[in-house]
């Protein structure tokens, strides 16, 4: 409202319309200013009388009811949710209907709003006062007289003046809600004609919409009973509105802006409201507990009813009872019970955001024992592995071939495996065990062209198996690899190993990184007599000494994928040997089998069988380093070209080694200590690096990155070091530079988020789409999250990451994912209550996180929504 002399209510004694419903989004970041979904009456003096008229002109009722529920004794839950919507034609009494509060204009926190029924006084001179009421219950008017305080803690009263609001309560009965729709209601596409449509023609063009629609998709506009067929959907434009052709002349004018959809095709819920039995009273012990009655700008829970009938006196406008109406208890409850008038308290339906409601995770209330109340879909993250009581898993691994994923992990020394489909998450067959071998260290699971190859070490033996994905069956039998050295006692090395499998077209790489120690018996005196050294140092002890030798390799052994079996040759690809005397003690010589340098490797094959292998030396306890680049032929085991020197330094260490590989090129990528990452290309068929100089693919602050690739794209995440901060970059492999200069920040939306961790999965492409997965920890709290990006735009899709795991009953972690034809299926490690599991979530890239016709299941809509017309004058 204007506030010019002559314009407002207390001057021109017009009536004004004022109507109940808000929502956050409406209220914006300061719901409690005078102005925010307000009207301004006007500037009265203290002490003056204001007279208000407010004549209820409408009621709208919803008449929710989430029907009977299905209990299943753990929980119960709710899916027959209907809506009546009706114009109330009943009246109602001023302690029904007259839910109003008055801002005086000197502050914008909610201690500034009065209620002009609960807030009155009678003796407080610093308060409004109430100096009369009266009800024409006939024609809905309610006459009430407020005298204005007398005395301020704000301004001075003699020479003040008030600027008086009114405004309807912030009552969650009056919220904008999300409810969700009975599965035979919701629609597939749901839009509006962006244009008039026009009798007589057959294109509708399709603005504001949500969902799909496809050729063959039944099409109906508002008003028009005739179901029409798509024959045509033409491309979007930039506003995203599009063009839809009917399969028949259209049968009515309709204005812009009319109703259009494609009904859905469920034929069962697709979302429930799920209870765990004893929720209620955890729940309201917990925030009873919590509970901060001042704490207004906080999102904050008010207890759970369980019965509507609650006492209007205490609590009155409560809209359990008190509004006139007496919705159903479970709808009464979902939509926030009452919130006392305070935006952000019992918010989790609140519809402002209603875009957005689905990116974060269904709605999910926890008390402090574990039990929740949630929204759930059939997409509700599921256990692969078998219930055996486990209490100590280790993390899965996922690959896929087409629709088909193997997930494998590990029990015990037991890796076991079992495989799903993506595009439903439904097993196919029960868990497998993998190995005879034992499982003691590392294990590795990498799949290509049909063929998944894991490999495992079992102390120094690495052993592999190949399974074919689509036969789901193994390829030849288990085989031992290689047996490492091993030193003659139990010592600790100080050296880290690892395994890896580089997969080309039918042949994959299995890495290895080793250390190895030998002992010469040796003098630097030339031994008489033709005596051999064992007999000279028999004689002249002092003169003797041990020749320590230490080597450290990586290594690289073929397998074949069609048969399992090894090609013969164990091939060293980068070797690094120092020597060292040591001297006996006291005549006896204790061999330490220690380290004093560290190899490790990174390596991907492309579809020509070609591998590249990254290796890294560095000098333990000192900064030396330095990063090789070699390639190999899996056919015949030779090397390509020759080593090649990326980077030699005494400064500035490196870690996380990674490699893309495409045909005909690859990139090696490296972390400095100083955060920024460095790259290279390389010419696969002749070893030869690309380009004249390493490349700075990111400037600084990287604490941890991974990279996979895709054709020609190699897709790197990478977190910054403040823990949070989880980015995409792209490469183009072909011509070892960036696609895009920009890193694009993916981790948005979870504010509480006090670490986020990306090395497991990193990124996955699928056509265009991206999907990144990570864990996420908030407090004690860890879960699977993810975003979907599109790789043609370099842009996110939608506004923040969306929840992966959704039963959570203990922590989450180690994420993997794959994807296939617009589906992700993503695996973690999961401690429920009683035990741990390997959980999956299946999404759906073009709609993660949500249901199958995602927003769609939902509407939004007040409780009770009324219209007003508001008078005021000062009374004399």
């Amino acid at each position: 409202m204007e506030q010019k002399f002559g314009t407002n209510p207390l001057e021109t004694g017009n009536g004004y319309p004022v109507n109940t419903k808000w929502d956050l989004k409406t209220l914006g970041n300061h719901p409690y200013y005078p102005d925010t979904n307000s009207l301004f009456l006007g500037e009265v003096g203290f002490g003056e009388k204001v007279e208000l008229k407010i004549k209820l002109d409408k009621t709208k009722y919803l008449s929710p009811n989430f029907g009977s529920a299905v209990d299943t004794g753990p929980y119960q839950y709710f899916t027959n949710f209907t809506y009546n919507p009706q114009v109330s034609s009943d009246r109602y009494n001023i302690n029904q209907a007259a839910d109003f509060e008055i801002s005086l204009g000197f502050g914008g926190t909610r201690t500034d709003w009065f209620h002009i029924i609960k807030d009155l006084s009678s003796s407080d001179p610093y308060k409004l006062k109430n100096c009369g009421t009266t009800l024409d219950f006939i024609s809905q008017t309610y006459t009430l007289c407020v005298q204005l305080p007398t005395l301020s803690t704000n301004v001075d009263p003699a020479i003040s003046l008030v600027k008086l609001y009114i405004r309807p309560a912030l009552n969650s009965a009056y919220r904008k809600t999300i409810w969700p729709l009975h599965f035979s209601q919701v629609r597939k596409l749901k839009g509006e004609a962006g244009v008039p449509i026009v009798k007589n023609t057959s294109l509708v063009k399709v603005a504001n919409s949500y969902g799909s629609v496809n050729v063959g998709d039944n099409f109906f506009i508002l008003g028009d009973s005739t179901n029409y067929k798509v024959v045509q959907v033409l491309p979007a434009a930039q506003d995203g509105s599009f063009d839809v052709q009917l399969d028949r002349l259209i049968q009515i004018d309709a204005p812009k802006t009319t109703q259009v959809y494609v009904p859905g095709t469920l034929t069962s819920p697709d979302v429930r409201l799920s209870v765990d039995t004893g929720f209620a009273t955890d729940w309201n012990n917990f925030v009873n507990s919590s509970f901060n009655s001042t704490a207004f700008d906080q999102v904050q829970y008010k207890p759970f009813v369980s019965s509507g009938n609650v006492s209007c006196s205490s609590s009155p406008f409560h809209p359990g009872s008190c509004l006139g109406f007496s919705p159903e208890l479970n709808a009464l409850n979902w939509m926030g019970i009452y919130n006392e008038g305070v935006a952000l308290w019992n918010s989790w339906a609140d519809g402002g955001d209603f875009s957005n409601f689905l990116y974060s995770g269904l709605v999910r209330l926890t008390a402090a024992t574990g039990k929740s109340y949630r929204l759930e879909s059939t997409n509700t993250d599921f256990t692969i592995s078998a219930d055996v009581n486990a209490q100590s898993l280790d993390h899965p691994s996922i690959v896929n071939h087409g629709d088909v994923a193997l997930t494998v992990w590990r029990q015990g020394t037991t890796l076991i495996g079992r495989y799903n489909q993506i595009s439903t998450g439904q097993a196919l067959g029960n868990p497998f065990n993998i190995n005879s071998a034992a499982s003691t260290g590392n294990y590795i699971v990498k799949a290509k062209n049909g063929k998944a190859v894991i490999i495992w070490e079992n102390g120094y033996n690495i052993h592999a198996s190949v399974k074919d994905l689509s036969t789901l069956a193994s390829v030849g039998s288990e085989v031992l690899v290689v047996t490492r050295f091993s030193p003659p006692v139990n010592l600790g090395t100080g050296f880290s190993f690892s395994i890896d499998v580089a997969i080309g077209s039918d042949k994959a790489a299995i890495v290895w990184n080793e250390f190895a120690m030998s002992t010469v018996l040796s003098t630097d005196y030339t031994n008489p007599f033709g005596w051999d050294t064992n007999t000279y140092c028999s004689w002249y002890p002092s003169n003797c000494y041990y020749l320590e030798t230490r080597t450290y390799r990586n290594y690289t052994r073929t397998i074949r994928l069609d048969t399992g079996t090894l090609l013969a040759a164990t091939i060293p690809v980068a070797s690094y040997s120092e020597s060292r005397p040591s001297m006996p003690v006291l005549g006896i010589y204790f061999p330490l089998y220690t380290a004093n340098y560290q190899m490790d490797f990174a390596a991907q094959a492309n579809n020509n069988n070609q591998v590249v292998i990254a290796s890294h030396l560095k000098k333990l306890d000192s900064q030396d380093h330095t990063v090789y680049g070699s390639v190999y032929d899996l056919a015949t085991g030779t090397r390509i070209g020759t080593d090649k020197t990326l980077v030699s330094e005494s400064t500035r260490p490196v870690d996380t080694l990674q490699v893309g590989v495409t045909t005909g090129r690859g990139m090696i990528l490296w972390r400095r200590n100083d955060g920024m990452i460095l790259g290279r290309g390389i010419d696969t068929s002749n070893s030869n690096l690309l380009g004249t100089s390493n490349i700075e693919v990111e400037s600084g602050s990287v604490d941890s990155l991974k990279l996979t690739s895709f054709g020609d794209r190699g897709l790197l995440t990478y977190r910054k070091s403040n823990g949070k901060d989880v980015f995409l970059k792209v490469l183009d492999l072909q011509a070892g530079q960036l696609l895009y200069s920009n890193g694009l920040l993916l981790s948005q939306g979870q504010t509480n988020a006090d670490y986020r961790n990306i090395s497991f999965s990193g990124s996955i492409l699928s056509g265009n789409k991206i999907l990144t997965t990570w864990d996420l920890m908030a407090g004690t709290k860890r879960t699977i999250w993810g975003r979907v990006s599109d790789i043609s735009t370099f842009t996110v899709d939608g506004p923040k990451e969306f929840q992966i795991s959704t039963t959570n009953e203990g922590v989450q972690y180690r994420g993997t994912a794959v994807v296939d034809s617009g589906f992700g299926l993503v695996t973690w490690l999961s401690q429920d209550k009683t035990q741990q599991r390997i959980r999956g979530y299946k999404v759906d890239l073009n709609n993660p996180g949500a249901l199958k016709y995602g927003l769609n299941n939902f509407f939004v809509s007040p409780l009770i929504e009324r219209d007003y017309t508001v008078r005021a004058k000062i009374k004399y």
